[in-house]
C-alpha cells in the first residue's frame, strides 16, 4: 500500500467550473515561482486529451524534483460547465522517487478526486467572481493499494527550468541606432546644402529670380 500526504507544499490543481474558467485551486508551493512555466509545458494542449506523465522537473541544472502529473475527469460525478462540456481536472504531484515509479502504474488521479470532490462541489456552481483567486487550503492522506486499481501508462516527460534572465537582444538596439544615424546624416546634409544655396543665393537675388521669370527672362 502507498501512503501518500498531499498538501498545498507539493500538490498542483488546475480546473474550471461551471460558469468560471481555468485557475490554480492548489499551487504547489515548492514551485511557486516557476509553476506557471512548468503548467504551461504540461498542460497547454487540447483539455480532451486525458492523460498521465511522470517525469523530473530541473531547475537551474541544480534542484531537481521527481513528479506525476495526469488529466482527467470525474467519472463518479459528471461535472459540466454551461456550454455543456465536460470538466477535467489536472494534477501534478511531487514525490520521492519509489513513490513516482509506483503511482505512474496507477490512475491515481481518480484518488484524488475522490478526496477533494465536496471542497470542488463548493465551488463549481460559483461564479467567476465569487471564486476569484481562491486556493483551498487542505492537507489529506491518499492511500492506495496497487491491486484494488487498474493498470495504467505514464507518459515521460522532464521539466527543465532556468531562472537565468535572457540576454537583450543587442541586434534590435543596432538597428534602431543605425536609422537615427541615417536620419541625423540626411537632415545635416540637407542644412548643409541650403546653407549653401543661401550664399549663392540670398534672399533678395532669389527674389529678383522669380521677378524675373514671371516677365518671361531665363537668368
Amino acid at each position: 500500500m502507498l501512503k501518500k500526504n498531499v498538501d498545498n507544499s507539493n500538490f498542483l490543481w488546475v480546473t474550471r467550473g461551471e460558469k468560471w474558467g481555468f485557475r490554480y485551486l492548489s499551487k504547489c508551493s515548492l514551485l511557486t515561482s516557476h509553476i506557471d512555466f512548468i503548467y504551461k509545458k504540461l498542460f497547454l494542449s487540447d483539455e480532451s486529451r486525458l492523460g498521465y506523465w511522470k517525469g523530473n522537473i530541473v531547475i537551474n541544472k541544480e534542484s531537481k524534483y521527481q513528479y506525476v502529473a495526469c488529466r482527467c475527469y470525474d467519472d463518479t460525478c459528471i461535472q459540466k460547465d454551461e456550454a455543456g462540456r465536460r470538466i477535467p481536472h489536472e494534477f501534478l504531484l511531487l514525490c520521492s522517487v519509489d513513490d513516482c515509479n509506483m503511482l505512474a502504474n496507477l490512475p491515481w488521479g481518480a484518488l484524488i478526486i475522490d478526496k477533494i470532490r465536496n471542497q470542488y462541489l463548493e465551488l463549481l456552481h460559483c461564479s467567476s467572481n465569487e471564486v476569484g483567486d481562491c486556493l483551498i487550503d487542505f492537507s489529506l492522506e491518499a492511500s492506495l493499494e496497487s491491486g484494488e486499481r487498474e493498470f495504467c501508462d505514464s507518459s515521460s516527460l522532464d521539466l527543465f527550468v532556468s531562472s537565468t534572465p535572457a540576454k537583450p537582444n543587442h541586434s534590435n538596439q543596432k538597428f534602431v541606432i543605425y536609422v537615427l544615424w541615417g536620419i541625423i546624416l540626411v537632415f545635416l546634409i540637407f542644412c548643409l546644402a541650403y546653407y549653401h544655396h543661401s550664399l549663392r543665393h540670398p534672399p533678395e537675388e532669389c527674389q529678383r529670380i522669380i521677378d524675373n521669370r514671371e516677365n518671361g527672362e531665363i537668368r
